[in-house]
Formats: structure tokens, C-alpha cells, sequence
């Protein structure tokens, strides 16, 4: 089974099988991962990519994104 770990802190893990293979962290222009297993090294780029489209979504969907569809009243 792999869980997708919230974005607490700016952090985020990937974890299969009670086993982390990815651990990175948000910066303002997307992700940078930390840690990729090995087995998924050649696919870094692609995870960094979905993690950062994941958590632009997280964000936007709390209103703080630039999204471009979020409002926040004054």
C-alpha cells in the first residue's frame, strides 16, 4: 500500500509499504526531494513534477495558492 504523507511543515513523504521511498520538501517554485529509493531514481524528475502539481492543489484548495481561482476576502 503507499500513503501520500501530508504536507506538514512543508514536508512531504512517500511511504510503501511502511517503507519511505520518497522525502522531499516544498520551496516556492515547486519541490525538492531529498530522498528517492533507488528503484524510482530514474523517475525523480516525474515525482518531483506530481508532488509539486499536488501540493499547488493542496494549497489552493486551502485559499492560499495562485491558483488564480482563489478568493480571500479582505
Amino acid at each position: 500500500m503507499i500513503l501520500f504523507q501530508p504536507f506538514g511543515r512543508g514536508r512531504v513523504s512517500i511511504l510503501c509499504d511502511g517503507r519511505q521511498i520518497v522525502n522531499g520538501r516544498l520551496t516556492f517554485t515547486g519541490v525538492r526531494l531529498d530522498y528517492v529509493a533507488p528503484e524510482l531514481e530514474p523517475l525523480s524528475a516525474e515525482l518531483a513534477l506530481g508532488i509539486a502539481l499536488r501540493g499547488q492543489a493542496y494549497l489552493d484548495a486551502l485559499g492560499g495558492g495562485s491558483g488564480g481561482d482563489a478568493f480571500l476576502p479582505p
